[in-house]
């Protein structure tokens, strides 16, 4: 039961449509898939996105942290010691997404040795979780009839529009989605900080006649004061994120009472991490949504069986469908999505496997 070695294998997925939001743009997932091997013949896996505008890590970084620094520290170590594996992974400042990719494959590893899919071993609450699709910014017309496209191909409900780029074009973004989509329809809105907090104010305001379900990072996370005269502009609560991905900063937060909603990414806290920002949320009375970093399927399922885990995530839709932009999967099966949900499977651990030679094709 004891970890005998991780790799840490960059790969490289194109996607059909370029994303772009307030801090940059993706074209391609050019993420780490963590492979941990047990004595006994067991592997887990995990995908780890590099993010290095927003957490500061690319892939030769996060490369070297697993295989330099934590494949040296945890070899020998048994799988289930989880919180030690992380006192030892502390060691080396930084690093969240390396660190959750490493501690999402040990508890796929771990659900694997019991025998039980992973969101068994979480809590099981429910076997399936609605999805929010994640959209870029982009001309409104567009954007609007892709939503429309992919609510007619997949029954979602549920959509977030990033802003932050431009505040008439962002509000006329938002207009042509809703009026396309009905009032039935769940949109969110995230800037990623982009707006000073004066413009927020106003923006936040305006867009209380959408009907949004919720307004994610509408201005700096560093301005605190500014973020409550905007939570205190709208009818519509606030979201954080990338400005509070930390159990202490969720906690700070949390006591200032200017959002009202946050976010559980597994790819930057990993499962053992998020449970403690979803403790702490639940303390403060807080609601819960786990977010997505653009995974592929396997990234997603960490995703999924964490929110239909635990009840408090199972009543937000999980921002789990970026791969459906993905021209490949190394996979070697598809995530599914019927009715606007995802239903996981029963088998042990997340339940997909690796297709090698998929991933071969996708190698950097």
């Amino acid at each position: 039961m004891k970890v005998a070695a991780i790799d840490a294998v960059p790969f490289r997925i194109p996607l059909l449509h370029p994303v772009k939001f307030a801090v940059g743009e993706i074209g391609h997932l050019e993420h780490i898939l963590v492979r941990i091997r047990s004595g006994e013949g067991l592997e887990g896996w995990a995908e780890a996105p590099a993010r290095q505008m927003i957490y500061g890590e690319t892939i030769k970084s996060m490369v070297a942290a697993i295989e330099d620094h934590f494949a040296p520290a945890l070899r020998g170590l048994d799988f289930h010691n989880v919180e030690e594996a992380w006192h030892r992974m502390e060691r080396l400042p930084g690093n969240h997404c390396a660190k959750a990719g490493v501690d999402m494959a040990l508890h796929d590893l771990i659900a694997k040795a019991a025998g039980l899919p992973l969101r068994q071993l979480l809590g099981g609450y429910s076997r399936s979780i609605e999805v929010c699709h994640i959209l870029g910014t982009g001309a409104p017309a567009e954007v609007a009839a892709q939503a429309a496209d992919l609510r007619g191909r997949f029954g979602l409900r549920w959509f977030k529009l990033k802003g932050g780029m431009d505040p008439r074009g962002d509000t006329a973004m938002i207009a042509a989605v809703r009026d396309a989509l009905g009032s039935d329809a769940q949109l969110t809105v995230d800037c990623n900080q982009a707006y000073p907090a004066h413009i927020a104010e106003r923006l936040v305001e305006e867009w209380d006649r959408f009907d949004l379900a919720w307004i994610e990072e509408p201005c700096a996370g560093a301005d605190p004061q500014g973020r409550g005269r905007v939570a205190r502009a709208c009818r519509t609560p606030l979201m954080l994120d990338e400005s509070a991905f930390l159990p202490r900063d969720v906690a700070a937060e949390a006591m200032l009472g200017n959002c009202r909603i946050a976010a559980v990414k597994m790819a930057r806290t990993g499962i053992t991490k998020s449970r403690k920002v979803l403790a702490l949320a639940e303390v403060h009375g807080m609601r819960t949504v786990v977010g997505g970093q653009a995974e592929s399927e396997l990234g997603a399922m960490f995703g999924a069986h964490f929110a239909a885990a635990h009840r408090a995530t199972a009543q937000s839709a999980a921002e789990l469908s970026f791969f459906l932009d993905a021209t490949e999967r190394i996979t070697t099966e598809s995530l599914q999505i019927v009715d606007g949900k995802i239903t996981l499977p029963d088998q042990p651990g997340i339940g997909l496997d690796l297709d090698e030679d998929r991933l071969r094709r996708c190698l950097m």
